[in-house]
């Protein structure tokens, strides 16, 4: 069973590539560039969708940090305490 989920997922990755290899070949218009260009080209589209994952997944899975404003008064800050006057006993 999950042998052939992989197999599935593998089959779908690599008829995105070549999808993307088509299409991007289509809109090249007819352009001749040699095959070193091309691949240099793929791989800087890899590393854009990569890093733009990764950043996805950290700000999905990574808890929120809140930011405070510098004009805020800090909530750390101690409450002044009223002043007691100790009671005398008559």
């Amino acid at each position: 069973m999950m042998a052939s989920i992989a197999i599935a997922c593998f089959i779908l990755v690599l008829s995105a590539i070549a999808c993307f290899i088509l299409f991007d070949t289509i809109n090249l218009g007819g352009e001749k560039h040699s095959l070193s260009w091309r691949v240099n080209r793929y791989k800087v589209a890899g590393q854009f969708l990569w890093f733009d994952f990764k950043d996805w997944v950290s700000r999905r899975f990574s808890e929120p940090q809140s930011v405070q404003c510098p004009a805020d008064p800090p909530e750390s800050e101690p409450e002044p305490e009223a002043e007691q006057e100790p009671e005398t006993e008559p």
